[in-house]
């Protein structure tokens, strides 16, 4: 349901170019809003349980620090960042969970 909202309230995605101007200005100032208030509404519903799961996979031994969307699994743990908003993340941290077995110990191969 959160997904399907934050999907559904989406305003105009921005360039991202800080010396846009005019519309374009208005566009990108409205979509940096909306984002910074998902993030917010992201980390107080789901902050918590997604940090902890990182937290225990990396206390348990796996290696949660390699591929290019390492920094999002750090600056989530560090509270920066909300993993909630980005599903190809959460769909890592399933995978992650594969290199524990039934009792929490890091399988190796």
């Amino acid at each position: 349901m959160f997904f399907e909202d934050v999907n559904a309230s989406h305003p105009p995605y921005g360039n991202g170019k800080e010396d846009a101007i005019g519309e374009q200005k208005r566009i990108n100032n409205e979509a940096k809003r909306w984002w910074a208030e998902r993030q917010i509404q992201c980390m107080d519903k789901f902050d918590i349980r997604t940090r902890g799961i990182v937290q225990e996979l990396k206390a348990a031994g796996v290696d949660v620090g390699r591929g290019p969307d390492s920094p999002l699994l750090e600056d989530m743990v560090e509270g920066r960042r909300c993993i909630g908003l980005e599903p190809m993340m959460m769909t890592k941290l399933r995978k992650l969970a594969w290199f524990l077995d039934a009792h929490g110990k890091l399988v190796t191969f």
